[in-house]
């Protein structure tokens, strides 16, 4: 008995090094922004009361300027979660007659990339203007920009998105 107990011990010894192994690895992990003093929170709408798309700018454009304007607050932007639930893919077109390629979409705000801590490597980020708009424009991560534009600068490409107007990368 006291053998198996001893045995069965060395078994959850073991499992949790392994799981502390594991939790230090993933703590190690590059996550691409900046987690640290970064608040989030989930802001779910009534589709009834905001069917309309200039209401819903508008409710997105007081809400950040009124955090924005909280004591302590240094920057705010909104945005699709790229970590929480599955991710909205599309099918994009990069010219006329080529095969759609599909990738993950998320609608961001001017300052998404500065207040995550993400670094641009080419490009520039949304303006205000951009963010609340039908401007056309669009900025991709790495791994879109190798898959739709492999060995080529992918910055200032136009792109079709759905039926969508067609749009102009400014940065990855």
């Amino acid at each position: 008995m006291v053998i198996s107990e001893i045995a069965l011990s060395l078994v959850l010894l073991a499992g949790a090094g392994l799981m502390l192994n594991s939790f230090v690895r993933v703590r190690m992990v590059d996550l691409g922004f900046q987690p640290e003093n970064v608040q989030t929170m989930y802001v779910s709408l009534t589709p009834k009361r905001y069917a309309n798309k200039p209401r819903l700018i508008l409710f997105y454009q007081q809400l950040i300027e009124r955090l924005r304007a909280l004591p302590g607050v240094l920057s705010v932007a909104g945005g699709s979660l790229p970590m929480v639930g599955e991710t909205p893919y599309r099918y994009l077109r990069i010219e006329p007659g080529s095969i759609d390629k599909q990738v993950g979409v998320y609608l961001v705000t001017a300052d998404y990339f500065r207040t995550l801590g993400v670094p641009l490597l080419k490009g520039r980020t949304f303006s205000d203007r951009e963010s609340f708009s039908n401007i056309p424009v669009a900025i991709a991560n790495e791994s879109a920009a190798r898959l739709l534009w492999p060995h080529e600068d992918p910055l200032g490409r136009s792109l079709k998105d759905e039926g969508a107007p067609t749009r102009y990368l400014r940065a990855f």
